[in-house]
């Protein structure tokens, strides 16, 4: 992986500044790649992936070798059955191995981490994790994106600490960024309103549902565009697909 990214950081070092380029994003909660046959099916994920044709893909509920998914490094195996570039970022450790976020990518990438996000240590909450990347365009443009599956619980308070969090450290970002991710929140909520502050919804989101899958009846995933940039967002779906996870996905397309 190292290698790879070695590569990758190569061929943005030497990408030349040019006009906007349209981005394809997807975000999606696999649920472990557990299917809503009750199967880890990790190859028809990976063939959904690689029919929307993304440049970057951020996923939540991640296995990295847990009994559960059969001990399979989900995001291992995405990656090379996608041939996109994977990250793994453990929020916790869980049945043997670790549970987070991932992401796949096939724009270099500068710099990627994962960021510890606050609970509530006395009360036994989940931990909660968030992926940071810098993405470099084709044309050496660079942009933030930020991958989270926040607290899920019917009591706020870890949601709205993260989301107070992320706030604050993005209030001065100069570089354009993007947020993407399960946010476990509804778009009324208060947790929503931090984020807000530094980022506003692509104008083509029409507020969807997307849990559950089968029929959804709340709007908990989301794209969040950073006020200190002027994109232009040209498609955002809530794709019609049911089997695969208990969430739906998004796509997004926007112009840097």
């Amino acid at each position: 992986m190292k290698q790879k990214l070695l590569m990758m950081l190569l061929f943005g070092s030497i990408a030349h500044a040019g006009h906007a380029q349209t981005l394809r994003l997807l975000t999606y909660n696999i649920r472990h790649a557990e299917n809503e046959a009750g199967q880890i099916n990790v190859k028809d994920l990976a063939d959904f992936i690689l029919k929307q044709n993304p440049d970057v893909v951020a996923l939540q509920e991640v296995d990295s070798v847990c009994g559960r998914s059969n001990k399979l490094d989900i995001a291992a195996e995405l990656g090379k059955l996608t041939g996109m570039y994977y990250y793994f970022g453990k929020a916790m450790n869980y049945d043997g191995g670790g549970y987070g976020e991932a992401l796949l990518s096939r724009l270099p990438i500068e710099k990627i981490s994962t960021i510890s996000l606050p609970i509530q240590p006395d009360k036994k909450r989940e931990p909660r994790a968030a992926i940071e990347a810098i993405f470099i365009t084709k044309e050496g443009k660079r942009f933030k994106f930020i991958t989270t599956h926040l607290d899920h619980l019917q009591d706020e308070t870890d949601r709205l600490m993260q989301t107070n969090f992320l706030a604050e450290k993005y209030a001065g970002e100069s570089m354009p960024f993007i947020i993407g991710g399960d946010l476990n929140a509804k778009p009324e909520e208060k947790a929503m309103v931090p984020l807000l502050g530094i980022t506003n919804y692509p104008d083509k989101d029409k507020m969807l549902f997307t849990f559950p899958s089968g029929t959804p009846d709340k709007k908990i995933d989301y794209f969040l565009l950073s006020k200190n940039h002027a994109w232009k967002c040209t498609r955002f779906d809530v794709l019609p697909e049911k089997q695969i996870s208990d969430h739906r996905p998004v796509i997004m397309e926007v112009k840097l």
